[in-house]
């Protein structure tokens, strides 16, 4: 097998050389050619055919676009050669991204995530609630608590002050300072419009903008009046209503900071003086509040630190590369407003999909080279009963490889 794709390989790099295949150039993501043939894309110095999820990404790039990138395309007899399947249930996307074995599971929104879904919902401060009520729904019923009748006597009439966030919780707080804690934990959403099906609508909120607030918003937008609707596919997610007092005993007190605030100093004390595996301890949300599975691997990948280093062996130049990288990795990851996997599950609160899976540098990256150091490949662990992908070569439990940057 590999004497025939090291065949096929020559025959693409020749044809390249002569200019029967097209070249495109980057080293934004790859640090390489791309090299595609008949519909069929390669990396440079590779003899395999690339990667779906990381083509769509590198095209990204080039700013080529991805919808010529058909199923057609990836099921080509070189990538059936290479193991590349079709999934009966999820096929391949026609953005070209593969499905993985690794989020067959599902996986909680992030901090990104949830900080997206409630910039998206912003719209909705100041306005007041009209009804509160459940849908239709024949599905198992999600956590509400109290009951949505009280929930209306609480909140009808009452303006909506800000929407924030705590953790991986979304938060919409009220002038008579209750607030409405929606927790989306695995495939839950809090969304304006266009819900991906009305099967899995749990709660719809009705809003309508206050006297003044009206005036300012054109007639034909429609917008004087909202809809805040939660869709949860599983039916995990919860919602409560809590009392000012209530939201900081019940709630913020058993929350570490928040990981978009966290410094080295922070995480030096609050880690340091633990035997647990940094990667494990980064998902306990006593410690800090946000970070998840795939967001995790990223940032010990950014700060050049091995996942398996227990935390009390850490260094205090390790810990200021982790709060550099925790804060670079969360705000771009915001910017690209989040991650969206195969599954399609997250979307954003106007179902539109985030799209910083394309610029995941080790999640679900196993077997691929690393696009740091270009010496190690990315191999995958399961720590705490969740799969890391890390490079053995780059990430160090002491000291700092030379292809980080300098601090």
């Amino acid at each position: 097998m590999v004497n025939a794709l090291d065949a096929v390989y020559r025959q693409v790099t020749t044809l390249a050389q002569m200019g029967g295949a097209r070249v495109l150039e980057s080293n934004q993501v790859a640090r390489c050619r791309i090299i595609e043939l008949r519909g069929v894309y390669f990396h440079e110095q590779k003899i395999l055919p690339v990667n779906p999820s990381f083509l769509h990404a590198e095209m990204q790039v080039l700013g080529l676009g991805t919808s010529r990138l058909s199923p057609v395309t990836f099921l080509s007899p070189a990538h059936r050669a290479c193991g590349w399947t079709r999934s009966k249930s999820f096929g391949l996307t026609q953005a070209g991204t593969a499905f993985s074995r690794y989020h067959r599971g599902n996986r909680m929104p992030e901090l990104p995530e949830v900080e997206t879904m409630c910039r998206g919902i912003k719209s909705i401060e100041g306005y007041r609630v009209i009804n509160v009520q459940m849908t239709k729904c024949d599905l198992k019923p999600i956590s509400i608590v109290p009951p949505v009748g009280e929930i209306l006597d609480i909140l009808k009439n009452q303006r909506i002050l800000d929407v924030g966030r705590l953790g991986k919780r979304v938060l919409v707080n009220f002038e008579n300072d209750y607030s409405l804690v929606i927790e989306p934990r695995m495939t839950g959403l809090v969304m304006l419009e266009n819900p991906p099906n009305t099967k899995h609508l749990r709660l719809e909120i009705a809003l309508k903008a206050v006297e003044g607030q009206e005036r300012g918003i054109p007639e034909t937008l429609g917008e004087s009046e909202k809809k805040l609707m939660f869709w949860d596919r599983r039916g995990l997610g919860t919602i409560r209503l809590l009392a000012g007092s209530d939201l900081k005993s019940q709630l913020a007190q058993r929350l570490g900071p928040d990981a978009l605030t966290i410094t080295a100093k922070m995480y030096s004390e609050r880690f340091g003086g633990r035997k647990k595996e940094i990667k494990v301890a980064l998902l306990d949300q006593t410690l800090v509040a946000g970070i998840g599975n795939i967001y995790a691997a990223e940032i010990l990948f950014l700060a050049g630190v091995d996942p398996r280093s227990a935390c009390d062996r850490i260094t205090l130049a390790q810990w200021e590369r982790i709060a550099q990288a925790t804060q670079t990795i969360l705000q771009t990851a915001i910017e690209y407003e989040g991650s969206t996997l195969s599954d399609g599950t997250y979307r954003n609160a106007i179902n539109g999909e985030g799209s910083y899976q394309h610029c995941h540098r080790v999640y679900d990256r196993e077997g691929m080279a690393c696009t740091r150091c270009e010496l190690g490949r990315i191999q995958r662990l399961v720590q705490g009963q969740r799969s890391t992908f890390f490079c053995p070569v780059c990430q160090r439990k002491r000291g700092r490889h030379a292809s980080l940057k300098a601090e």
